[in-house]
């Protein structure tokens, strides 16, 4: 009688059907009825939260010991498992309402992983658990050093406020030179993501063509700014004519081709 369920209410004390039996028309069941048995989870949730709540508490209790001896033997296999755990792609539902506006989260097309735009560039991207945990406690703590999500170490490295508390890095009163984010995001996102120089995807830049000082009613005019790699951006200050950072004199588009 052993490949037979007990049921109390049974003459013999058994089901009439096989666990194998049982088991097959389980099966077909979750596969043929998915929406019908997520609906009955959903009522019976509802219906009993209380219930739920009451037996989590007794169970997290229960087992606070066994959970405690095991963290201590396996200290290793933990800390790979957040290793690994950390490196996988953050989920949209698990981490939509924990991020702000600057984030502007939305779900990716796989339909799992969690989409952010990137601080610097304005690029959506998928960012890592480890990422999303790391933004989240800067959200809820009072340090006040920003650390937002980035879509690449050059985004990182070029942007003027990663890891900052109060100032931009090479913040100099009244003359910082960094574009408004909206304009760079804007311009980078005319170009492709693309250095106009080199083709280069990497450590970009929003480079205007005229420099503030001789139009400053424009710049913040997209057709007036251009986007470069940190190198090609460096370049053209040092060896182009009349666009030194000690002049400041814009330069001609033909460089570019």
């Amino acid at each position: 009688m052993d490949e037979f369920h007990k049921n109390k209410n049974a003459k013999d004390g058994h089901r009439n059907e096989c666990k194998e039996c049982v088991k097959e028309y389980q099966k077909k069941y979750r596969k043929n009825s998915p929406d019908k048995i997520k609906e009955t989870g959903k009522q019976y949730r509802r219906k009993n939260k209380e219930k739920i709540l009451e037996n989590g508490k007794k169970y997290y209790e229960n087992t606070k010991c066994k959970r405690k001896e095991y963290a201590e033997n396996n200290k290793g296999k933990i800390k790979e498992y957040k290793k690994i755990n950390n490196n996988f792609n953050a989920k949209y539902e698990s981490n939509k309402d924990k991020l702000t506006i600057d984030e502007s989260p939305r779900l990716n097309e796989d339909g799992i992983s969690l989409e952010v735009k990137c601080r610097y560039c304005g690029k959506y991207h998928i960012p890592t658990n480890l990422q999303i945990k790391n933004r989240i406690q800067a959200l809820n703590s009072k340090s006040g050093r920003e650390n937002g999500l980035y879509c690449s170490d050059g985004c990182k490295e070029s942007c003027p406020i990663y890891n900052q508390r109060l100032w931009p890095k090479g913040f100099k009163t009244a003359t910082s030179r960094e574009v408004q984010p909206e304009l760079r995001q804007m311009v980078l996102l005319r170009d492709n993501y693309e250095c106009q120089k080199c083709g280069s995807t990497e450590s970009l830049h929003c480079h205007h063509i005229w420099p503030l000082n001789e139009s400053p009613i424009t710049s913040a005019d997209v057709g007036e700014c251009v986007t470069l790699c940190k190198s090609c951006h460096k370049e053209i200050h040092m060896n182009v004519p009349g666009c030194s950072y000690g002049e400041m004199r814009g330069y001609d588009c033909d460089i570019l081709t």
